[in-house]
C-alpha cells in the first residue's frame, strides 16, 4: 500500500514522486510477482515426477484388471467409458497427493510446531 501511495501525487503537500520512482516502485511489483511464479513452479519440480509415476501405477493395474475380465463383463460394459472415468480417477488421485503435500500437510506441520512454542513458552 505504501507503494501505491507513494506513486500518488498528493499536491496539498507538495510531494509528488518522481517519475524514476514510480518505474522503480513498477519494477520492484514485476520482479516480485516473477520470483513469486518462479518459485511456485520450482515447488512442482519434485513432486511432478512422484504424482506421474503415482498416476501411471495406478492407471496400468486398473487397465490390467479391465484387460483379465471375461468377454461377457466387455460385451454388457461399455469398456470405453470405463477407461475415462479410470483416466479421471487417476487424476483425482493425483490431486489429491497435491492437496495433502502442499496444503493439509505444512498447515500440519505449522500447527504442531506452534503447540511446541506454546508448550515450551508455557508451561503448565
Amino acid at each position: 500500500m505504501k507503494a501505491i501511495n507513494g506513486m500518488v501525487c498528493n499536491p496539498k503537500k507538495g510531494q509528488c514522486p518522481s517519475q524514476q520512482e514510480v518505474y522503480t516502485y513498477i519494477l520492484i511489483y514485476t520482479m516480485c510477482k516473477f520470483a513469486y511464479d518462479i518459485f511456485n513452479n520450482l515447488r512442482e519440480i519434485p513432486y511432478a515426477r512422484m504424482a506421474a509415476t503415482a498416476e501411471i501405477s495406478i492407471a496400468h493395474d486398473v487397465y490390467d484388471h479391465i484387460q483379465r475380465m471375461s468377454l461377457a463383463y466387455h460385451l454388457s460394459r461399455e469398456t470405453g467409458k470405463i477407461i475415462r472415468i479410470v483416466s479421471r480417477g487417476a487424476q483425482s488421485f493425483s490431486s489429491v497427493l497435491r492437496m495433502l503435500s502442499f496444503n493439509i500437510f505444512p498447515i500440519f506441520v505449522e500447527v504442531c510446531l506452534v503447540l511446541c512454542v506454546f508448550a515450551y513458552l508455557f508451561p503448565w
